[in-house]
């Protein structure tokens, strides 16, 4: 039963898993769109033309400002791992030093 639980567990993707190839598909997806909205820019030229060509510049500006969020976001998910690093690295040499004093000072 053990064994099932571990197998399970290693199945399931990590957050971090998740939202990448979540982020691939959607810049797939936006892909088909732009390629949907320059065909449809010459069918439709003039007024309608001009209005998707800007509802494609916003939709495009806002994929990047997203993108721009979520290096930010693993930046800083990495620094606050690595800072728990660190502080686990205190903590076992503080725990380790303590013990060495007990024992030389009996």
């Amino acid at each position: 039963m053990q064994n099932l639980t571990i197998k399970n567990d290693l199945e399931q993707p990590r957050p971090g898993q998740t939202f990448k190839k979540t982020s691939i598909i959607c810049a797939m997806q936006l892909q088909v769109l732009i390629d949907d909205s320059a065909r449809l820019q010459e069918a439709y030229p003039g007024g309608n033309a001009e209005h998707i060509a800007s509802q494609q510049a916003m939709v495009v500006d806002n994929w990047d400002i997203l993108q721009q969020k979520s290096a930010q976001r693993k930046s800083d998910l990495q620094a606050t791992m690595d800072l728990y690093w660190f502080l686990n690295a205190v903590r076992s040499s503080c725990s380790f030093s303590g013990m060495y004093n007990l024992k030389f000072n009996l």
